[in-house]
């Protein structure tokens, strides 16, 4: 019985959303934001985000280069596939499908694409937490220092990767529970470059999509690009929680009002902002998922194991 309110749950919340936006501003009145963005602005952001989704693939072809060598395509559409799985499911279960397409597109097996995935999703994490960092502290101070604890906070992953070996070492016969950190050491690869490539397609795809995002939200509250990056950030930061609703119903729009409400923004106007952001977001990635089915993206390549350089 606990494990059906569990499943339940995530249900419960979408339609507690759904019904709390009609009773309270009414979603005729809330979509009605959209009549003031120009075409061309939607279709511009649109682009931008397919460009983010372009790149993450960029990222995958790049740190798995020598299974999908020749076959960008195919890693686009995995891209594109996991994205609107992991936007859609409950739970984080989305990203399951990311060893599972790996393991059907080119035959990777398990124990290389998901230390992989780790990767990412930490890269991804450190991306939007110093993109927070710079838009917090631009608020409150010039942006000459902002930039610079920014980019202090950027070259962190440089100096995990740099103790990789003692950390090894040091996880290696430990508890049961510290032992837990060495699936992190593990996603580091051996190269330096291998890595550093990482690094840069993460903020290459990040930074797009978060300028979107952030450009989108200043249109809808009203409020400047930097006050809009910190509501951008947050929403893009709940998502990783470890309990959300389909299509992060709830939670995402919860992000972006927390980025907001220190600006001053009126509550009509964070709720257009976030409801309108994030319905943008669901949009996008619908129609990458679309783009994926139809473009006539090749098959498969056998491949069954893989070591990063």
């Amino acid at each position: 019985m606990k494990r059906f309110f569990i499943q339940l749950m995530p249900w419960a919340i979408l339609l507690a959303c759904l019904v709390a936006v009609e009773y309270f501003w009414g979603w005729t009145t809330v979509l009605a934001a959209w009549q003031s963005l120009s075409g061309q602005t939607a279709v511009t952001l649109l682009c931008l985000m397919l460009a983010s989704y372009a790149l993450r693939a960029v990222r995958l072809y790049d740190f798995f280069r020598q299974a999908v060598t020749g076959r960008y395509g195919l890693c686009l559409r995995l891209m594109l596939y996991h994205n609107i799985l992991n936007n859609l499911l409950p739970f984080r279960s989305g990203e399951l499908s990311f060893p599972l397409l790996m393991k059907r597109y080119f035959g990777v097996n398990y124990l290389v694409s998901t230390p992989g995935l780790l990767l990412f999703r930490l890269f991804d994490l450190h991306v939007i937490l110093t993109l927070g960092l710079i838009a917090v502290f631009t608020g409150v101070m010039d942006a000459g220092p902002s930039l610079i604890i920014g980019a202090i906070a950027g070259l962190i992953p440089f100096a995990v990767f740099s103790f990789r070996q003692p950390l090894n070492t040091w996880v290696v016969g430990q508890t049961s529970e510290a032992s837990k950190f060495r699936v992190v050491v593990a996603a580091l690869p051996e190269s330096g470059w291998v890595f550093l490539r990482c690094w840069w397609w993460s903020w290459a795809n990040w930074s797009v999509k978060l300028y979107a995002l952030a450009w989108l939200i200043g249109e809808f509250a009203g409020v400047s690009l930097g006050a809009a990056l910190g509501g951008a950030v947050m929403g893009e930061l709940s998502s990783v929680l470890p309990i959300n609703a389909p299509g992060n119903a709830g939670t995402y729009e919860a992000g972006i009002a927390v980025g907001l409400l220190p600006h001053g923004v009126s509550a009509e106007r964070v709720v257009v902002a976030a409801v309108n952001t994030h319905l943008f977001v669901l949009l996008a990635s619908a129609v990458g998922a679309l783009l994926a089915w139809v473009l006539p993206f090749s098959k498969q390549t056998t491949w069954a194991e893989h070591d990063n350089e």
